[in-house]
Formats: structure tokens, sequence, C-alpha cells
């Protein structure tokens, strides 16, 4: 009886050690469970972190950008002022250089079409004939003609040498 009473004391330990373990282990399936859910949420950070720092870098260049235009809007407002308008001929304008303003530049004319497009674009004198001094810009190939100077030929002189 004695040997009974000791197997069922036995067998009462090794349950209670089973029901320990189980417990333990439904213990160790919550923890697994819980560092798994904490996995995911530190996933989900990190994939905000970085949507973040990608809106912030998308962010940071867009205002680079936006800079860089105000600068270029800043400076073309400083050099355009330097010029006016001026009428090369009738309803032919041109931008020049204001008087004091040339910073020591030559005088020079500026393509209209182009100043106002911001750009600072050279007309350069491409020839003279009888029409008038023939001007050409050198960014949009505009030609303009100042018919102000005019070459006069006499009434007698044939305009080529293939007239009669």
């Amino acid at each position: 009886m004695i040997q009974e009473f000791a197997a069922a004391v036995q067998s009462a330990k090794v349950l209670t050690d089973l029901l320990k373990a189980t417990h333990e282990l439904k213990n160790s399936n919550e923890f697994i469970a819980a560092v798994s859910e904490i996995n995911a949420k530190l996933m989900e950070a990190q994939i905000a972190a970085l949507a973040s720092q990608e809106k912030q870098s998308t962010l940071a260049k867009r205002i680079g950008e936006l800079e860089n235009k105000v600068a270029e809007l800043e400076n073309w407002q400083r050099e355009s002022e330097r010029y006016q308008l001026f009428m090369l001929a009738p309803d032919v304008p041109v931008f020049t250089i204001r008087p004091g303003k040339e910073n020591g530049e030559p005088p020079h004319k500026l393509c209209a079409t182009c100043y106002n497009k911001r750009q600072k674009s050279y007309l350069y004198r491409s020839g003279m004939a009888y029409d008038g001094t023939h001007y050409k810009c050198n960014t949009c190939d505009k030609e303009i003609i100042d018919d102000t100077h005019k070459l006069e030929l006499p009434d007698d002189e044939p305009l080529s040498p293939y007239e009669s």
C-alpha cells in the first residue's frame, strides 16, 4: 500500500509538473504571440518612418528647387532693372542698357521676344541693306530691321546691275 501510495504521489507529482509545463507552455505561446505582435508593430513603424523619410526627402528636394527658382527670379529682376524698352524703329521694340547701369559692358541691344521670356539674348548686326540695318537674335533667330537708317539710292541708279 505504501508502494501504491508512493506511486500515486509520484503520479501526482508528475501530473503537477505536467500541468506546470502546460501552464508555462501556455505562457510561452502568449509570449511568442506578444513578441510577434510587437515585431509586426515595429515593422509598421519602420515602414511609416521610411515613408516619412522619403516624403521629407521629396519635400526637401522641392524646397531646394523652389529656392533656386526664387534666386533665379531675383537675379533676373536685378538684371532686368538694368534695361529699358527702346523703339529701334516704329513697331520694332528692343531693350537697351540704361545709362549708368553698364557695369563695364559696351552698349548693346537685347531681343524683346527673349527678354519677355526672361532670357538675356543679344541682337547682333547681321548686315546693312537698302531697307535698313538688319539685326538677328542669337537665341531665337528672330531678324529685325531698323529702317530708320535706310540707304538712299539716287533715282537714276538701278537697284541691281541686271536691271536696265
